[in-house]
């Protein structure tokens, strides 16, 4: 089956058809943004400078960014929305194994069964490293490094934490990049399932229904319509998990 893809930017656009995938999209130019949603403006900053020859697509809501054939980007950065990755397990099942907020960078699965898509509307960009100017390399490198430092968190977080705290680490993370803090709250939408947070933190469903509900009951969240929740006082969320200093220094650098 044929399936077209077109890309555009300021000064070049191209379209891309295939059998069964190479990029699959729609053409954009400004995608849609989750509330209080932010990034690295640098590293946003950055990608904008390379218009001529950075390509920048809309995936829709649970759409699969497929890039089983060629071009295949060298680098790509995620401008708006929420992205995951997920990989597919022998048993079938395909868990949530990192998770890419605006501003984060990415490169495109090496493996086979592993796979990226977008939880809400999702613009991203991507670019060849090779038309990176040279001295732009370095904050590339210092991005790339900073990231790495928060997956090592992460693990950390996974392999260490109760699920109370685990929950929590994840609240904070979740909430420092797509929140909107007022005084000493913070209101985010959790477009994430608990299928797929409990896959991220490497718990099961019923465990993270039973400690959000304790949070809820706590006073610790509170939720408000639809998919929004309000954490009330971030000191009580940050309590809750004996890495709270370390995850503020990490995300204070993606603010």
């Amino acid at each position: 089956m044929q399936s077209l893809f077109h890309v555009s930017h300021k000064h070049v656009s191209k379209t891309y058809s295939a059998r069964d995938g190479e990029w699959h999209g729609t053409m954009i130019e400004e995608g849609p943004k989750l509330s209080g949603a932010k990034g690295p403006s640098k590293r946003i900053d950055l990608f904008g400078r390379y218009d001529a020859v950075c390509n920048s697509f809309q995936l829709r809501a649970r759409q699969t960014l497929n890039c089983s054939g060629k071009p295949r980007p060298s680098l790509c950065l995620a401008r708006t929305g929420l992205l995951i990755r997920r990989t597919q397990m022998p048993d079938r099942r395909a868990p949530v194994s990192s998770v890419f907020y605006p501003g984060d960078l990415f490169t495109m699965p090496q493996i086979d069964h592993a796979n990226i898509s977008a939880v809400v509307p999702s613009q991203v960009s991507w670019i060849d490293h090779k038309t990176v100017d040279s001295a732009d390399i370095n904050d590339l490198i210092a991005a790339l490094a900073s990231q790495c430092e928060r997956q090592l968190l992460h693990a950390n977080v996974v392999s260490l934490l109760s699920p109370i705290e685990k929950v929590a680490s994840f609240l904070i993370e979740y909430a420092s990049r797509l929140g909107t803090p007022a005084k000493d709250s913070i209101v985010f939408d959790l477009v994430l399932s608990r299928l797929e947070i409990a896959d991220y933190l490497i718990l099961n469903g019923d465990t993270v229904s039973r400690v959000m509900a304790r949070m809820k009951a706590d006073g610790v969240l509170r939720r408000l319509t639809g998919k929004r929740v309000l954490v009330p006082d971030r000191a009580k969320l940050y309590a809750l998990t004996p890495l709270a200093q370390e995850l503020s220094q990490a995300l204070s650098e993606v603010s």
